[in-house]
C-alpha cells in the first residue's frame, strides 16, 4: 500500500511542469526546515524549569543579598527581576550545580547576551538605537559598562559612579584631551560625555544626541546658533572646522593658533597674508578677533566682517 501511494504521488509530480515542479519540491523543504526550528527551542526548555530566587540563595548567598538591594530586584520602573529572568530556569542547575547547567550571559556571545538585557529594555527610549549603534557593532557588552548584581540607585546603574570613567576605560585617547590647556569641564564635574554623546546609539554621526554637530554644539552654546544678518559660512557649515571638541593646547578648544587657523582660509593678499612682526596686533592677546569679535556671525548693520 505504501509502495503504491509513493508510486501515484510520483506519477502526480511528474505531471507537474519542471519549474512548478522545483518550486513546490523547495516549499515543502522549507516548510520541514521551520518545523524542526521551531520544535527544538520548546524541547531544550523542557529539560529545566523554573526553581525560584530562593533555590539560588541557598548556594549564591552573597551575590543574593547584594542583587536584593538594587532596582532590579526593587522593581525597577515597575518590573521586578529574578534570577531566571537573565539566568533561565534553574532545576538543572540546582540539581547538578555545573556551570554548564546554567545560562551564564558573561560566557555568551555579547550580541547574545546583549539580547538578555533588551529583552526587557527593549521598550526604552535610551535604547532605540542600540542594533545599529558602533557600541553594538564593536561587540560591546551591556555588562561592560551596567553592574547588573550590585546594589545601585541610579538608572544607569553604571560600574563606576563617574559616566566618564566609564567611558575612559576603553576611549583612553579622549582622557588625556581632558587635561589639555583648553578643555569642555568635563573634569570638574560640570559635564558628561553622555552630555554630547549617546552610548546606546543615535540618528546622529558619532553616536551624538543630536542629528548633527552643529545642534549638538547648540544645546549649550545657544548664542552661536543665530541666524545672524551676517554669517560665517565654515560656522554655518561644522563648528568642527575650528574646533577640536575633546581638548586642545590652544585657547577656545581651537585646531590651531588663531591667526594661523584664520590663515587657512583667508589668504587674499590683504594684511592677513603678511608675515607679522612679534609685537603687531593680529599675532597678539586674541589675534584676528581683536578686530573681528563677531567671528560666529552679527546682526550689526557694520557687522560685513564681522568687526562688530
Amino acid at each position: 500500500m505504501k509502495r503504491a501511494f509513493l508510486q501515484d504521488m510520483s506519477a502526480r509530480l511528474n505531471r507537474i511542469h519542471p519549474a512548478a515542479r522545483g518550486t513546490l519540491l523547495v516549499a515543502f523543504g522549507v516548510f520541514f526546515l521551520i518545523l524542526m526550528i521551531s520544535l527544538a527551542p520548546a524541547q531544550q526548555g523542557s529539560k529545566a524549569a523554573k526553581v525560584g530566587n530562593e533555590a539560588c540563595l541557598i548556594c549564591h548567598d552573597a551575590a543574593g543579598k547584594e542583587f536584593s538591594l538594587s532596582a532590579h530586584a526593587r522593581g525597577h520602573k515597575g518590573k521586578t527581576t529574578e534570577c531566571e529572568s537573565c539566568h533561565g530556569p534553574g532545576s538543572a542547575h540546582a540539581d547538578d550545580p555545573q556551570k554548564a547547567n546554567i545560562r551564564n550571559p558573561e560566557k555568551m556571545d555579547a550580541a547574545e547576551a546583549n539580547e538578555t538585557c533588551l529583552s526587557c529594555h527593549v521598550n526604552s527610549g535610551k535604547i532605540q538605537h542600540w542594533p545599529s549603534s558602533r557600541h553594538a557593532a564593536a561587540d560591546v557588552r551591556c555588562t561592560g559598562c551596567h553592574e547588573v548584581h550590585a546594589a545601585w540607585t541610579e538608572d544607569e546603574a553604571l560600574r563606576n559612579t563617574e559616566m566618564n570613567e566609564n567611558c575612559f576605560q576603553c576611549h583612553a585617547q579622549v582622557r588625556k584631551s581632558m587635561v589639555q590647556r583648553s578643555s569642555h569641564p568635563l573634569r570638574y564635574g560640570q559635564m558628561q560625555c553622555s552630555s554630547c554623546h549617546s552610548p546606546h546609539g543615535s540618528a546622529g554621526e558619532k553616536s551624538l544626541i543630536k542629528p548633527t554637530v552643529n545642534q549638538t554644539c547648540y544645546t549649550c552654546h545657544m548664542e552661536k546658533r543665530g541666524p545672524f544678518l551676517f554669517e560665517h559660512a565654515p560656522v554655518r557649515e561644522d563648528c568642527l572646522t575650528c574646533h577640536v571638541p575633546h581638548g586642545s593646547n590652544n585657547t577656545m578648544l581651537l585646531k590651531a593658533q588663531t591667526a594661523r587657523l584664520c590663515q587657512s582660509c583667508h589668504l587674499l593678499g590683504h594684511h592677513q597674508t603678511v608675515a607679522a612682526q612679534p609685537g603687531q596686533m593680529w599675532v597678539q592677546n586674541r589675534a584676528c578677533a581683536n578686530c573681528h569679535a563677531q567671528i560666529h556671525g552679527s546682526n550689526h548693520p557694520s557687522g560685513a566682517i564681522f568687526l562688530r
